[in-house]
């Protein structure tokens, strides 16, 4: 016998079986194509629950307008969620065993070719169901999904100076920022299991303790990990640049973006540095141990005379210390205080803004230099007993130790700085604003012109004074060391940036000057990407930075600039 098509079915069955054969026909398609509509409406659901996405039909509108409301309000949605797939479970659960005895009685009624042609119908009509109700439920996920956020400029973000060339699927990794934290795919139970134990020792509450410990565990237990924060190929384009070992990816010193350098210019760079032979010297060993030893006998020493507590004593004790890695730190300036005192300034015509630059300040500030200057303000300050029992020689002792034991590793060898305060190194900056304080004493000891404005952050100074007398102060500045010398920058179109703040000559009657934030050509806006796994209060944080800076900072457009 030839199987009827899809469309005569009913019709055949009815003339051949009867009206009530034909019900049970119809009531078998109708349970198989049930089942697919509800099995497509839970696959939408535990998708929307997986990506955090709350229906328009679930949605709460939040009672109380408050954050803890807005909470509750969407954790009430994430239930409707789950109580939509429950519910759906137990509605499939029941459309099953209607199919399953539709289809007993079908077996009793109909000859097997017939009821062949009705399985093949009925696959029909769920193929037809299922196409029909995945897309639907795809455009509510896509009507659903967040917009995607405006394109970076891939060419303020990512500076590739390598000879690999870079996929899509690259550029949109690296175009997050080298600061984005990826999303953990498990909970670390056993991290927060010991940081807990580790405060609970302190309580001697016993009840208290076991009541923390199992709210704590019943909490882990719970605990699911966060939604993926990087796509498939992202996460893929991570691999295949973390075991690419022919290039090296390092933050940019300035403007927050990301570089790629073949490894081999890497090094390069680096060895032309560390191989010049007036600051470092490579050692035949690495003198960790014995630096340390060095440093417990010091302080061994000044704890015996009484001058160093046992507190302080534990405090700077070190045991096990690693031997340093060469790498680089940005530089961080706070331009709130200067904005606030160059407003109360004029600006007279015959005047000029000039911004001063020590050339390699920390590379040219020389141990003996720093120690000597050291040494001085020490013996000047009046009220040094009153807050330290170290003598001037206890703390020259420690600082020349400081300044001279410094070393590092680069490629597996070992280095030594023997000239020059070593970047990185805390004393460093202290050491490095003693000589530049130095360098001010005698240069405003010497010069008989007046200097109406003068402010310094460590080695960049920004000075208003008569333009006729400007060459004059430069000579006077890199007179004082032959090591430490000066550049400077006049002001360009009435404007002269300086930090982070760019100042700015007026025609006002009142000569007062105006400021506005001022970004590096260099700068790639890349800060925090909203996806990475940052607390959210640190991403509120850097907009309201953002915000403050420009109250603050900003003058020429107003406060809401």
């Amino acid at each position: 016998m030839t199987s009827p098509g899809f469309w005569t079915i009913f019709a055949f069955i009815r003339n051949l079986y009867g009206s009530v054969a034909l019900s049970n026909v119809r009531d078998y398609v109708n349970q198989s194509t049930s089942i697919i509509r509800l099995e497509c409406h839970q696959d939408f659901n535990r998708q929307c629950l997986h990506r955090g996405f709350i229906p328009h039909g679930l949605r709460c509108k939040p009672l109380v307008p408050t954050p803890y409301g807005r909470k509750l309000a969407r954790d009430f949605s994430r239930n409707c969620i789950k109580a939509r797939i429950q519910g759906n479970k137990q509605w499939i659960a029941y459309a099953r065993k209607r199919q399953a005895s539709a289809e007993r009685n079908l077996r009793h009624v109909l000859q097997y070719d017939d009821l062949r042609s009705i399985f093949i119908a009925r696959k029909q009509a769920e193929d037809m169901e299922r196409s029909k109700y995945s897309e639907i439920h795809s455009k509510k996920l896509a009507r659903l999904q967040p917009e995607e956020p405006a394109p970076r400029n891939e060419r303020t973000t990512i500076f590739n100076y390598s000879s690999k060339q870079l996929s899509d699927h690259h550029v949109s990794l690296l175009a997050k920022g080298l600061n984005f934290a990826m999303a953990p795919r498990y909970v670390p139970k056993r991290d927060f299991i010991v940081e807990i134990e580790e405060k609970l020792r302190h309580i001697n509450n016993v009840t208290g303790v076991n009541l923390a410990r199992s709210r704590v565990l019943s909490i882990l237990n719970n605990a699911k990990p966060p939604q993926p924060n990087l796509a498939q190929h992202e996460r893929k384009a991570l691999q295949e640049l973390r075991s690419d070992e022919s290039i090296i990816i390092v933050r940019a010193d300035k403007g927050g973006g990301t570089v790629i350098l073949d490894r081999t210019d890497y090094d390069e760079k680096m060895y032309a540095i560390i191989n010049d032979t007036d600051h470092f010297v490579k050692l035949p060993r690495d003198p960790t141990a014995k630096t340390e030893r060095s440093l417990v006998d010091h302080l061994k020493e000044l704890r015996k005379k009484g001058r160093l507590s046992d507190q302080l004593y534990r405090r700077l004790f070190s045991s096990d210390g690693s031997t340093p890695k060469l790498y680089g730190l940005p530089k961080v300036r706070n331009s709130q205080e200067f904005v606030q005192l160059i407003r109360a300034q004029t600006l007279l015509p015959h005047e000029s803004m000039i911004s001063f630059d020590v050339v390699s300040l920390f590379t040219n500030v020389s141990n003996d230099l720093a120690v000597d200057v050291a040494r001085q303000r020490l013996l000047d300050d009046r009220t040094l007993s009153t807050r330290t029992s170290l003598h001037v020689d206890d703390i020259i002792l420690l600082l020349r130790f400081c300044l001279n034991q410094c070393f590092f590793a680069f490629r597996g060898e070992v280095y030594h700085q023997v000239n020059g305060c070593p970047m990185g190194s805390p004393v460093s900056v202290t050491a490095a604003n003693l000589v530049m304080e130095y360098i001010e004493e005698k240069v405003f000891g010497e010069i008989v012109f007046p200097v109406k404005f003068y402010r310094r952050y460590v080695d960049d100074t920004f000075v208003i004074l008569d333009k006729n007398f400007v060459d004059d102060f430069h000579q006077c500045l890199n007179s004082v060391h032959p090591a430490i010398k000066f550049t400077y920058e006049p002001e360009q179109n009435n404007m002269l940036s300086f930090l982070d703040v760019c100042v700015i000559r007026t025609d006002e009657p009142n000569n007062r000057m105006e400021t506005k934030v001022y970004r590096k050509p260099c700068d790639s806006g890349n800060f925090l990407d909203f996806l990475s796994h940052h607390p959210v209060q640190h991403k509120k944080s850097v907009v309201r930075t953002f915000v403050h800076r420009s109250n603050t900072v900003g003058s020429l457009y107003g406060p809401s600039r």
